[in-house]
């Protein structure tokens, strides 16, 4: 099995390209398995891919059934190729603990890095299809990285922990910028049986909400950032709510305060390069079905969408978690940009 491990930002995935997406149970034994940190591959999540011309095969020539490719919107209608798109490709998202993801930011853009890295080329746009919709990334060669960003970066952890049983074919490292358009974000107050006090979070709480951007977000602004114990208040929090959720911890300060740089995210617009940015939130995670990571491209755009909704960002923000810095642009689309990072080729025997 011949897997592709990625990074942004320090949230890492396995990518699996293969001619048919997996049965979900197949899938799902297969991420525990090689999620597992030091005693396998190791990874936040496993990501299965088909380009869209063998998923036109498979519907073809197979009944398609309801845990097969029409559950991620693969009908005749949506394989049409889009003006000036130059791939599709489907995917089913698994969590480290073997629990299916619905989508993920970092995940789609790092699967659009390595679309683009089999055609070999460095500009690549990729609809990617999920199941809750379609999903427009854009690949480029402009990055810009932080040493914030350098120091975090996981390739030598990862070759150095890797079993026997695996080859790891080692790459230079690629790294390639990768914007999502990511759709509707649709904020919520709190469930009323919920109650995010400072007794469960361990600090004070003074804003909250719900989003969803296609999976599950609670969004807690604090009081004070550094002193919250995520690994206490991050489980403490996704109990209170059936089925698991997304946390997130965060705080808003003015750029200039933050001493994040404008150029810390570099966004390519066609020949121009936009550095524009809104006030700068810190973001601390608590993904559903991983624990603590690095970074979550979702919870970047929920977190900026809720700064919206609360007035401390107008239409567009820098979002700075520990493994690095996001650019997220709320208007007239929501589009999350930041760099990604090809760490290894791994065949498992």
């Amino acid at each position: 099995m011949r897997l592709e491990k990625y990074q942004g930002l320090g949230n890492d995935f396995l990518i699996a390209f293969c001619d048919v997406l997996p049965a979900d149970s197949v899938a799902s034994e297969q991420a525990e398995q090689l999620c597992r940190r030091r005693y396998s591959v190791g990874a936040d999540g496993l990501i299965f891919a088909v380009k869209l011309p063998h998923v036109q095969a498979h519907v073809q020539d197979q009944k398609v059934t309801a845990s097969g490719v029409d559950r991620y919107q693969l009908g005749a209608a949506s394989q049409r190729r889009v003006s000036g798109v130059e791939h599709h490709v489907a995917m089913s998202l698994w969590n480290a603990d073997g629990s299916a993801s619905e989508i993920s930011g970092n995940g789609l853009r790092c699967l659009a890095h390595a679309v683009a890295r089999s055609q070999d080329v460095s500009h690549l746009d990729v609809i990617v299809h999920t199941i809750v919709g379609k999903r427009r990334c854009t690949v480029s060669p402009s990055v810009s990285i932080t040493p914030e960003l350098l120091e975090t970066s996981e390739s030598s952890a990862m070759m150095s922990s890797t079993p026997a049983m695996m080859n790891v074919i080692t790459s230079s490292n690629r790294r390639a910028s990768a914007a999502v358009e990511m759709g509707d974000v649709q904020i919520d107050d709190l469930p009323d049986d919920v109650a995010l006090t400072s007794e469960v979070v361990g600090v004070t709480v003074e804003r909250c909400c719900t989003a969803n951007t296609g999976n599950r977000h609670v969004l807690l602004l604090v009081s004070d950032l550094d002193a919250l114990d995520l690994h206490m208040a991050g489980p403490a929090v996704e109990k209170l709510f059936a089925g698991g959720i997304n946390v997130h911890f965060m705080s808003v300060s003015k750029q200039d305060d933050a001493g994040v740089k404008q150029a810390d995210v570099v966004v390519k617009q066609g020949d121009a390069v936009s550095k524009q940015g809104g006030n700068v939130i810190d973001l601390k995670v608590w993904e559903r079905g991983v624990g603590v990571t690095e970074a979550c491209g979702t919870g970047a755009v929920a977190a900026s969408a809720a700064a919206r909704s609360w007035g401390y960002v107008a239409e567009d923000a820098f979002v700075r978690m520990p493994g690095g810095t996001v650019r997220v642009a709320l208007s007239p689309q929501t589009v999350l940009t930041g760099q990604s990072e090809h760490v290894a080729t791994v065949i498992v025997e």
